[in-house]
């Protein structure tokens, strides 16, 4: 729908009697698909949504790194995991060497206050893993990530632990 609306803005851009608010408005609309998410711009909570779970289903769904962060993730991205460098090359770099060689189920993943979390359980030996990955977005752009990691107790008694 929106690309469609480009051509007919375009022919009308220089129109008598077509106002420019209009034709300005079709042609942003029809950008709008083209523009790089990050730096971030205005979105609303369903968008930031979208966005997020685009990024999550690149990121652990196709495990495809580097795709996932030059996509969505800020070039300053603030890192909060002590693991992490403040670079996002350098992030990518480092999880290019876990996660495509990692077993794991995304759990579930919400998205709400400009803010989303992932948990995932990433098969370990002996036992499993749980990771709460946590991200901040500022409208379009993930600029922030936090991440709390626990491993299952080998003896645990309860047998719901965790997942």
């Amino acid at each position: 729908m929106l690309s469609s609306l480009l051509p007919l803005a375009l022919a009308l851009e220089g129109s008598p009697g077509i106002p420019r608010d209009v034709v300005n408005s079709a042609l942003d609309a029809a950008d709008s698909k083209n523009l790089p998410y990050c730096p971030g711009r205005e979105a609303d909570k369903n968008l930031q949504g979208q966005i997020f779970a685009d990024f999550i289903e690149m990121l652990y769904g196709e495990k495809n790194v580097s795709k996932a962060f030059e996509t969505y993730a800020d070039l300053n991205i603030v890192e909060h995991d002590p693991d992490d460098p403040q670079d996002r090359g350098a992030i990518i770099e480092r999880l290019n060497h876990i996660i495509p060689h990692s077993t794991f189920t995304v759990m579930f993943a919400t998205f709400g206050d400009d803010t989303g979390l992932a948990y995932l359980k990433v098969e370990g030996d002996p036992e499993p893993m749980a990771i709460a990955d946590i991200y901040r977005m500022d409208g379009t752009c993930i600029v922030e990530h936090w991440d709390v990691q626990q491993r299952r107790p080998a003896n645990t008694t309860n047998p719901l632990a965790m997942f």
